[in-house]
């Protein structure tokens, strides 16, 4: 579309020329802005009211880092955000919020929507605020009468030479749009005759405090309007025929300040804990998905044989624990009948599906174009099932979409950067999940364990792996070996748990990555010793929840909320 508009915009220009780039006048704005804060990085605050995807691009743009107002606070003089790795100072902040909710302390907003104390480190001079408030008081429409009417003498001071642009326009059209450069009338031709329409282009600057250079960057917003009194925008492209400007040279650009290379603690808890939380909401909604699909298939062909009975049992305890169905139907009596009406309407299914939509929409700014562009095509099929209510029909479209997102993320994300998290969410959910479902598979002797490890292969799609490696019939020292202790099957315990420790590795936690180490020794020495795992089983599954949780209350858990103290130390 980008290409097919300059392509379209070139015809349109006479004269020969090429479209002047805008590349240098964005780089050189990005590299004065890392300057101006020198060690320390960009904040982008916003408030969650703009376009989210506009301010996505502004933030890549200028390399800096997105804020809510509840991820900084001011303790002593500076601003600060929480990472993984401890607190971050802030020096240089870029608003993307109103400007009337930025301080609730001063300006008597609800606490959560602001920084408390910010305007008192803008004052003492602890951060810059580069478009602080009244910044736009340039652009209101009650003072552009006046504007245009300084400007020709500002630009006869600045360039030595009366700007012709810069001629007063009609008080009938002095709020049009509120520019900034006064309008001018151009000729337009309609209803069979020349008219004076209105004219303006508004352009965007860009300086350079260490050398006092401002450019004028290439193209801008052009506003028209047309005889029947409809304003139109367009986008205004600058061609370049190579002549030399009569402004001053904006000299090279700037290089961004050397920095060490970002770590994954230096997120914002706030970020790391959306990823996380993300990846985990995935792996649960494609778990419940499995879980649901082995027993729509056992219902379906279903009889009263024994060992039948015992499957319908079983996985009606691995529904209830799972939170599908309720618990007061999950008892040994439980019939085919009941077990499909209990998941009927793909309630708990569609409730999993609200969730983790809300989570991708939550960390959508983290994802590249063409990734997040994968991802909703993927989404885009269970979207169409959950509108149908059919749980039969939402398990495809779930288990297609959850693929979809893990080779996203195997294979785009970094493995060092802010996806670290949403590997260890899905690796910390599958080993949770399966762990406690295999607690109830498996609660039984070896020579009654038949059922529940034909179920818990089909679970975890191993059954033609399990034919592959052993064929014959199904027995139980290869099948615990293949659920519990295979290092390179990607649904083993063992190979979610050996995942996690590495993923720790790399965080640099050395004691959750040694708790998941041990993790998958538990799993292999259940595995080995083939008699009742079950108590392994749900050990694994205690320690993998004290392991959230102690990731929850040590890197995610946010700051205590800031309280105000008057002079005389009251409340």
């Amino acid at each position: 579309v980008a290409s097919g508009r300059r392509a379209g915009a070139a015809r349109a220009v006479p004269g020969a020329g090429t479209l002047r780039g805008r590349k240098r006048g964005r780089d050189g704005l990005r590299g004065g802005i890392a300057h101006r804060a020198g060690d320390a990085p960009v904040g982008l605050i916003e408030d969650g009211g703009g376009e989210a995807a506009d301010i996505a691009l502004l933030a890549r743009a200028l390399g800096a880092m997105r804020l809510r107002p509840a991820d900084l606070y001011c303790f002593g003089d500076a601003p600060y955000f929480k990472t993984l790795s401890g607190a971050v100072t802030l020096t240089l902040l870029i608003r993307c919020m109103g400007a009337l909710s930025i301080d609730p302390l001063e300006q008597g907003t609800p606490p959560d929507r602001g920084i408390a104390g910010l305007f008192g480190a803008i004052r003492r001079g602890a951060v810059t605020m580069l478009n602080a408030p009244g910044t736009a008081i340039a652009a209101a429409p009650e003072i552009a009468e006046t504007m245009a009417q300084l400007l020709p003498a500002l630009h006869r001071a600045r360039f030595g030479a009366e700007d012709p642009l810069a001629e007063p326009s009609s008080p009938a059209h002095s709020g049009f749009a509120a520019p900034v450069a006064p309008a001018n009338g151009e000729p337009s031709f309609g209803e069979g005759r020349l008219t004076l329409r209105l004219f303006a282009i508004r352009t965007g600057t860009a300086a350079d405090d260490d050398e006092d250079v401002w450019k004028v960057l290439p193209g801008g917003l052009g506003l028209a309007e047309t005889p029947d009194g409809i304003v139109h925008l367009k986008d205004v492209w600058v061609l370049d025929r190579g002549e030399e400007m009569a402004r001053p040279s904006p000299g090279p650009v700037l290089p961004p300040p050397r920095r060490p290379p970002a770590r994954a603690a230096d997120l914002p808890s706030r970020v790391a804990d959306d990823l996380f939380w993300l990846g985990r909401q995935v792996e649960r909604l494609d778990y419940a998905a499995r879980l649901t699909n082995v027993t729509l298939g056992f219902v379906a062909d279903a009889s009263t044989l024994p060992h039948e009975q015992i499957q319908r049992a079983l996985l009606a305890r691995s529904l209830a624990r799972q939170g599908l169905i309720s618990p007061d139907i999950a008892g040994q009596s439980v019939t085919t009948r009941l077990l499909r009406d209990a998941l009927a309407g793909g309630r708990p299914l569609l409730d999993l599906v609200t969730e983790t939509r809300r989570m991708l929409n939550a960390t959508a700014d983290r994802f590249s174009p063409t990734m997040l562009a994968t991802i909703e095509a993927a989404w885009a099929p269970v979207n169409v099932a959950a509108a149908r209510a059919d749980t039969a029909a939402l398990i495809p479209p779930i288990i297609g979409f959850a693929t979809g997102f893990a080779g996203v993320i195997g294979e785009d994300a970094s493995r060092s950067g802010g996806f670290l998290f949403v590997e260890l969410g899905r690796r910390l959910e599958r080993l949770f999940g399966l762990a406690g479902s295999l607690a109830v598979l498996l609660d039984a002797a070896p020579s009654r364990m038949a059922p529940g490890l034909t179920l818990a292969i089909d679970l975890i799609d191993a059954a033609l792996t399990y034919d592959r490696l052993n064929g014959g019939p199904l027995a139980p020292g290869p099948a615990l070996d293949l659920l519990l202790a295979a290092a390179d099957y990607p649904r083993s315990l063992a190979f979610q748990a050996d995942a996690l420790a590495a993923g720790f590795d790399r965080l640099d936690t050395g004691a959750e990555a040694e708790e998941a180490r041990a993790i998958a020794g538990v799993a292999r020495q259940a595995a080995a010793d083939a008699a009742r795992p079950t108590e392994a089983l749900e050990a694994i599954a205690d320690r993998a929840r004290i392991l959230s949780d102690r990731l929850t209350d040590t890197l995610f858990a946010p700051l205590p909320g800031v309280q105000h103290v008057d002079e005389e130390g009251g409340p």
